[in-house]
């Protein structure tokens, strides 16, 4: 059982996702930091049924991986300053991703 890191920042103008595709394995933890603007995050995942929880915040910044992937799935990360306006978001192919790790 890993630890995988992934950031999720604001630059001013896009939010970037490192890595944007990530290798996992059932049991996998995976711990998301937030990065650029003070603020919130919220993420969410396309395809729940592989994780712990169907979405995270800043309140909770890990998910574990449930259930070993067969192919990639993807998740929507959005940012959100202070007041709780969403700054951004990406998504896809321009968010981030999980691929199987190859275990």
């Amino acid at each position: 059982m890993a630890k995988v890191q992934v950031t999720v920042e604001y630059n001013g103008f896009d939010v970037i996702v490192t890595p944007k595709v990530a290798r996992v394995n059932q049991g996998d933890e995976v711990q998301f930091t937030r990065k650029g603007i003070p603020g919130r995050m919220k993420i969410t995942f396309h395809e729940p049924r592989f994780f712990s929880k169907d979405s995270l915040d800043d309140r909770d910044d890990s998910v574990t991986v449930t259930v070993k992937l067969s192919a990639r799935t993807t998740y929507l990360c959005e940012l959100f300053d202070n007041a709780g306006n969403r700054v951004g978001s990406a998504d896809g192919a321009s968010g981030g991703a999980f691929e199987p790790g190859g275990n």
